[in-house]
């Protein structure tokens, strides 16, 4: 391959990265009156779990961590962020069947990126201990910044649906369940929120 072919291959790539910037989550980005983005979110992911698992010695394979949290929401480029309360049920029902086909586009678009493909498709099968490892920090992080930056987030919601942080989390404790370590910090946190409900 020429120099020319890695370049403009290279540049198609970092395209890809440009819109997975412009990829919008609901929750506010720290510091900023405005949306976080994934590549943001996914750098945080990778950041902390490789703290965590350092911290925690959890003999878990870092360069699978780091992929796995890099990766974990690329699909959304073609698929989109979809949020369990601000979206339409047609939106979450399609939500699987959407990233799927989003894995397939990226395989297509990048079929050179081999490592890539394998580790999107690890991550979503949950097959070890390191993907479970990533999907539950995900959940934790995403609770923990809405509680960190004080975002508005469930004051909308409560007032709109009348579902507030602690219900959400009780909602969502299933998702952390087969990851022992990540379940105790959740737990943790759903007693910082409810001290703080109970003290509002």
């Amino acid at each position: 391959m020429t120099a020319s072919d890695t370049f403009h291959q290279m540049v198609r790539f970092m395209h890809l990265m440009y819109q997975f910037q412009s990829t919008k989550r609901t929750n506010l980005a720290a510091n900023a009156e405005r949306r976080e983005n994934d590549a943001e979110h996914s750098f945080q992911v990778a950041m902390v779990a490789w703290y965590l698992a350092n911290k925690l010695n959890l003999g878990l394979e870092t360069e699978k961590l780091l992929a796995y949290a890099l990766v974990h929401d690329l699909p959304e480029v073609y698929a989109g962020d979809i949020d369990p309360h601000y979206s339409s049920a047609e939106e979450r029902n399609a939500k699987s069947s959407n990233e799927e086909a989003a894995m397939d586009r990226l395989t297509k678009e990048f079929p050179q990126f081999e490592e890539m493909h394998k580790a999107l498709r690890d991550y979503h099968s949950k097959k070890d201990s390191e993907s479970q490892f990533i999907y539950a920090l995900d959940k934790l992080l995403c609770f923990l910044n809405i509680h960190m930056i004080n975002d508005p987030y469930y004051v909308v919601l409560q007032l709109k649906n009348n579902v507030g942080m602690l219900d959400d989390m009780k909602a969502t404790h299933v998702k952390v369940r087969g990851c022992p370590e990540i379940k105790k910090l959740y737990r943790y946190l759903m007693n910082v929120v409810r001290r703080k409900e109970m003290a509002q």
